[in-house]
């Protein structure tokens, strides 16, 4: 990750410029310089810091690192192209449970016409419904 600075007993640097080294970032600061040995995670998008693996949040900004599957909550980092746990993709995502609620909805309301049509026909083709709906016409054709 760094060398020890020349002189200065247990002090490490970064092995390009000399720089202290940031806690939780996989580059340094100054010189973007990869650290040795730091797994590589999420450029940070607001100030550009490369981040650790396993960071969830920049040490330089404290930006968030990571998102929510909109579909199942689950956590994951920002450059993650899909959930991890349902493998719904992150791009689009809102839009498309958008869409699933809106059919969701339509195949709601479908269900209760029918049941309201189905119920309407019972009562059309009963003893009873015939002489309310016989009794309904001739109302509105005497005049």
């Amino acid at each position: 990750m760094a060398q020890r600075r020349q002189g200065v007993p247990g002090v490490r640097v970064c092995e390009n410029c000399g720089a202290p080294p940031a806690a939780g970032l996989a580059a340094c600061l100054y010189c973007k310089m990869a650290y040795a040995g730091v797994p590589v995670g999420v450029r940070c998008h607001r100030c550009g810091a490369q981040n650790a693996a396993g960071n969830t949040s920049c040490p330089q900004c404290r930006t968030e690192l990571t998102r929510a599957c909109v579909f199942c909550q689950t956590v994951a980092p920002l450059n993650y192209p899909a959930c991890p746990r349902c493998r719904e993709p992150f791009e689009g995502a809102a839009e498309r449970l958008q869409a699933r609620e809106d059919a969701k909805k339509r195949k709601e309301y479908m269900n209760l016409a029918t049941q309201g049509l189905g119920a309407a026909v019972t009562v059309a083709t009963s003893d009873a419904g015939q002489g309310i709906l016989g009794a309904l016409v001739n109302a509105l054709t005497d005049d």
